[in-house]
């Protein structure tokens, strides 16, 4: 992170605070994070840059919930390395790079949302989490086929939008 954006979790003499005293971090009970909410309240359009790196691995396994859109920060996506126990991942208009592998997403996820990112690759959606209902990747650089398996129940919406997909749909069971 910049150093301005890290000033949010200094106290006036620069030390950092404690994780409780976080600006957009929700705790449970036993004080494990349990939601980050890092995202900017402004024009979705705008697109920030420079603002520092973000480590998906390094958040703590007891994260269900991720809100961090239109921050500009970098990050590389690796699926297997996201908290365990993460239900929402809302993380667009940023920079993140790296390929979507949907089947090492945690098992228990329902809302991706990645769109305006820098995403590459196809969407090979025949190996989803059974719970992922939502995925939205629109405005990436998605570039290959759509798969599709009929069993994949959960899933309600896809929105690929202003990406290079090519070809159709394809289905198998």
């Amino acid at each position: 992170m910049t150093a301005e954006n890290q000033d949010l979790f200094r106290d006036p003499q620069g030390n950092f605070m404690d994780i409780k005293d976080w600006p957009g971090i929700e705790l449970n009970a036993d004080g494990s994070v349990r939601e980050l909410i890092w995202a900017y309240e402004e024009d979705h359009d705008l697109q920030h840059e420079n603002q520092g790196r973000m480590c998906f691995e390094w958040l703590p396994a007891t994260v269900e919930e991720i809100w961090m859109t239109d921050r500009g920060f970098d990050a590389t996506l690796e699926c297997a390395r996201l908290p365990q126990k993460l239900r929402e991942l809302h993380a667009g208009n940023n920079r993140i790079s790296g390929t979507l592998v949907f089947e090492q997403l945690p098992t228990g996820i329902q809302k991706l949302d990645l769109c305006k990112n820098l995403l590459t690759g196809g969407l090979d959606l025949r190996k989803i989490p059974s719970h992922l209902a939502v995925i939205e990747v629109v405005a990436n650089q998605l570039d290959g086929e759509v798969l599709f398996s009929q069993e994949t129940t959960a899933l309600q919406v896809v929105h690929a939008g202003e990406n290079k997909l090519h070809g159709g749909i394809r289905l198998s069971s």
